[in-house]
């Protein structure tokens, strides 16, 4: 592996954060992109020697899972959560089942074969997961992969400019507006729901022409309204 003998170096990587000096030095770095990530100084590397944890499809970025995975282990989704959805370096990305008026969903009473009954995290409490997570940072993108919580929930409010509003002002989180499908063939889509019988079952699919996306919200004070 090639390593730069430049003696300025040092002031432009961080440093193990082993006493006070250094998480000073770590914090006025600029960001965690570019040269100020030591590995990219490696012109052979791939998905910064950490293929297991990251993809680079393109050459220009290292994209990595959800930090936190709220899908219940005896499900499928959530493996097919941690190996599908992927976030820039700059995103904390939270996945989950959810909706508009509750958000995400948590299952503390799961076994390997059942669910069970799903407890809503409000808002505050998963500002507070999140703030509490070792990989988030202020300046971090909150992405959150759970349906509808971009959307106005029938008690007026959106789950995301919510939780936005409980990590501070100037906070920035990503929700969708409508379902996400996680299909093994595709990308993710954001979309409405169709809703057809088919014999005994129930059938829930993507609705082609009820296109979503993902939109931003930025924290408020909590004194300020929130259109």
């Amino acid at each position: 592996m090639w390593i730069s003998t430049d003696p300025a170096l040092g002031d432009y990587i961080p440093v193990a954060p082993t006493n006070d000096e250094a998480k000073q030095h770590n914090s006025k770095l600029p960001g965690m992109g570019g040269v100020f990530n030591h590995i990219n100084l490696n012109c052979y590397h791939y998905a910064g020697n950490n293929p297991v944890k990251y993809v680079d499809p393109d050459g220009r970025e290292s994209l990595r899972g959800p930090q936190i995975n709220f899908f219940p282990d005896c499900e499928r989704i959530k493996d097919f959560a941690n190996n599908t959805i992927r976030g820039s370096v700059k995103d904390f990305v939270v996945a989950g089942h959810g909706n508009a008026e509750n958000g995400i969903f948590q299952y503390p009473n799961a076994t390997a074969t059942n669910r069970g009954l799903g407890k809503s995290i409000s808002e505050k409490d998963l500002a507070r997961i999140i703030k509490s997570h070792p990989k988030y940072k202020p300046d971090c993108t909150v992405v959150l992969w759970s349906c509808n919580t971009g959307a106005v929930g029938k008690n007026g409010k959106i789950y995301a400019q919510e939780l936005a509003n409980e990590l501070g002002e100037g906070a920035k989180v990503k929700a969708p507006n409508k379902y996400v499908w996680l299909y093994e063939d595709g990308p993710l889509r954001i979309a409405g729901e169709i809703i057809r019988i088919e014999g005994d079952s129930i059938i829930k699919e993507f609705d082609r022409n009820d296109p979503g996306r993902m939109v931003l919200f930025i924290g408020k004070k909590k004194n300020e309204n929130v259109d």
